[in-house]
């Protein structure tokens, strides 16, 4: 089931010699357990480094983050992790999985590595490839997939340890509009069927019409509908 996320006046800035930019600027978010938010913006905005935070993956320099009761913005690198692996599903837009394993091997991975035995890792990994469309190519080396096909892979990888919050960056991005379109619908079908949590961050408009919420990113601060935009 999922769990309610709360951002807190959070803050982060990229410093380079001596430059320095405010990528995210004292935002506040809330998101209820089981809610599907789609975030949009323009290219810059802080939406990848708002999910990275959120993910416990960047620790902000001001304010707070909670995915239920745990502070992941205060946990170290270590309890972070291990926080990510047990309940955080994460999705991004160049896939992320390993070249040399089967489709069945990178879903699997997750649970091995959480001490799952085996009967059950391939009772759970065959049941969700193939609600996502990918029963028949289990076996089947990552080289012989199209992009669509990767970022299935990449979903059915996020969701398949029952994760309380699913977080996506630019799920999308390097796919043709019709496969696009069959990847949100799979991958927001997936989400709402289990309850989850879930963010996405992305500049396709097609996300809104599966989103309960849609807001905007602009120069490092969230916006709701009415107060931001895209124009």
């Amino acid at each position: 089931m999922g769990q309610p996320i709360q951002a807190a006046g959070v803050s982060y800035t990229y410093r380079r010699q001596a430059e320095s930019r405010p990528a995210v600027d004292g935002v506040d978010l809330a998101v209820s357990a089981g809610e599907f938010v789609c975030i949009m913006g323009p290219s810059g905005s802080g939406k990848s480094t708002l999910v990275r935070l959120i993910a416990g993956l960047q620790t902000p320099e001001r304010g707070s983050i909670r995915i239920g009761p745990t502070g992941i913005s205060s946990a170290t690198p270590d309890a972070a992790a291990i926080f990510r692996r047990r309940h955080v599903g994460l999705v991004f837009q160049f896939f992320d999985l390993i070249p040399d394993f089967t489709l069945r091997q990178n879903v699997a991975l997750q649970l091995l590595m959480d001490g799952k035995r085996m009967p059950e890792v391939r009772e759970r990994v065959d049941s969700l490839l193939t609600q996502l469309g990918l029963g028949d190519r289990m076996e089947h080396a990552l080289e012989e997939l199209s992009g669509g096909e990767l970022q299935r892979v990449a979903i059915a990888r996020a969701l398949v340890g029952d994760p309380a919050i699913v977080l996506a960056d630019e799920p999308t991005a390097n796919l043709e509009e019709r496969t696009a379109n069959e990847v949100i619908g799979l991958f927001a079908d997936a989400c709402h069927t289990r309850g989850v949590t879930s963010i996405v961050v992305t500049h396709n408009p097609e996300f809104q019409s599966v989103a309960d919420r849609t807001l905007w990113m602009r120069d490092g601060r969230l916006y709701d509908h009415a107060e931001g935009g895209e124009g």
